[in-house]
């Protein structure tokens, strides 16, 4: 793009246009921003792309021509940052439009009533209650410029002309070469709890790991399907009228998976909390079980074998989710009010085992020997020697060495719904394993199996 198109946009589209090519690591051939930006001003003191000129962001923004290989995604197809541009630019423009229109009609709004009709105005606050959660933001931000992404139409609520109407949806999702969570089949279910929609999709890339503990599918099942994720999505967007609002249980991972950035949302895992522990997120399952009285998929949340679980049932988790929605307005119409803070399962690691490791979400057919292989590449250094020791030592010393990465600069580490610190580790042949600390929480494991591998 040229200088003088790109200067033609707000300035603060430009200063998170900037921002977010640091975050893709886009280059110019002097380097990122701060690179670029010493080269062209050597005497530049503050970085921030807030204390520049719209002429300085759009010299850099235009002189943006590749991007930083990942080391830890080699397989991954670099951005071209130019074409990004062209989607991104008018994508910041629409967002900051949209975002201004609704805060002032917000504004006229705001001393208005509320809605007269009491289901109406308990969705109403369901929706606020979710997006009032700290992790509601980064959650459900969406880059929803990138090709093949559908953004739906924003709302001002309440909105008398759009009565709120409830649909829960929820997705499976499987391991492929271009994905961690790519849509495998989709369902969704009205408020009346009728099923409208449950359709396998067919994985636009190479199946790693269907995941067939979990969802239930495998590769037969999806034989002679044709559906895509795109057909799927459209057919998702469909049922979405304005007032539609979303249910759903961490329902994020099931947009990010049909690429569809729909608002407002009901998010059952950020209503919800557990006594003390404020940065954990209630399963669905633990939910189920203690407010509704209803075990799902056969088994209790306390149960330390997740073989006695059968698979999810996408139907199954989205009517769940939409029961307790429906719990939740019931209270708010009676005299108990929003539901407390719920005492958490009483799965606890023992106190010796807090200092291990565990390995998790493991691909079928994955071998004690492959997870070994894989910890001890990505711990060369640490665990250097290890393989020629006892096998305990050797053990103790790959776990040292595990422990030290997990923390390590660009190390990849996240935090799971518990808060425990946990790094996905590549095995051969491409496929991933999940390894976490045992516990947090003074010692917390809820909702998982301790000792899994």
């Amino acid at each position: 793009m040229k200088v003088s198109d790109i200067s033609q946009y707000e300035k603060p589209v430009l200063v998170n246009a900037v921002k977010l090519s640091q975050r893709k690591q886009l280059l110019t051939d002097k380097g990122g921003w701060k690179e670029w930006l010493q080269s062209v001003d050597p005497n530049a003191k503050l970085s921030d792309p807030k204390h520049h000129s719209v002429q300085r962001l759009a010299e850099f923004l235009a002189a943006l021509s590749s991007q930083k290989p990942d080391p830890r995604a080699p397989a991954r197809e670099l951005l071209q940052p130019q074409k990004l541009l062209k989607r991104l630019l008018p994508w910041l423009q629409k967002c900051r439009q949209e975002e201004q229109q609704l805060q002032a009609q917000a504004k006229k709004k705001a001393a208005a009533a509320a809605p007269a009709n009491p289901v109406q105005a308990g969705i109403l606050s369901l929706v606020q209650r979710t997006q009032r959660h700290p992790r509601f933001k980064p959650n459900y931000s969406f880059n929803s410029y990138e090709k093949g992404w559908t953004r739906t139409e924003r709302l001002v609520l309440p909105d008398p002309a759009h009565p709120l109407v409830l649909l829960a949806l929820d997705c499976e999702m499987c391991a492929t070469a271009g994905s961690d969570k790519e849509l495998l089949q989709v369902a969704v279910v009205d408020q009346d709890g009728k099923q409208l929609m449950k359709e396998l999709v067919q994985p636009s890339s190479e199946v790693l790991d269907y995941r067939t503990a979990l969802t239930g599918i495998t590769a037969e099942h999806l034989q002679g399907v044709t559906t895509t994720r795109k057909a799927a999505a459209a057919r998702v967007a469909a049922l979405l009228q304005p007032g539609t609002v979303l249910v759903g249980h961490s329902l994020q991972y099931d947009l990010q998976s049909l690429q569809l950035d729909h608002q407002p949302v009901i998010d059952t895992a950020l209503l919800f909390s557990y006594e003390g522990l404020a940065s954990a997120t209630p399963s669905l399952t633990h939910l189920a079980e203690q407010l509704l009285g209803q075990q799902l998929r056969g088994g209790s949340s306390s149960s330390s074998s997740q073989q006695q679980q059968q698979p999810h049932d996408s139907v199954e988790d989205a009517s769940a989710a939409l029961s307790l929605v429906k719990a939740e307005l019931e209270r708010l119409r009676s005299e108990e009010g929003p539901t407390p803070p719920l005492p958490p399962p009483a799965n606890k690691v023992d106190k010796e085992q807090q200092s291990k490791l565990c390995v998790h979400k493991l691909p079928d057919g994955t071998t004690a020997a492959a997870v070994v292989s894989a910890f001890i590449a990505a711990c060369k250094k640490a665990a250097a020697g290890a393989e020629a020791a006892a096998a305990e030592a050797a053990a103790a010393a790959v776990e040292a060495a595990a422990v030290q990465e997990l923390g390590g600069p660009g190390s990849g580490m996240f935090t799971d719904s518990m808060g425990r610190h946990s790094k996905r580790l590549q095995l051969q042949g491409g496929k991933q394993v999940v390894v976490r600390k045992m516990a947090c929480h003074s010692g917390f494991a809820y909702g998982a199996c301790i000792i899994s591998c």
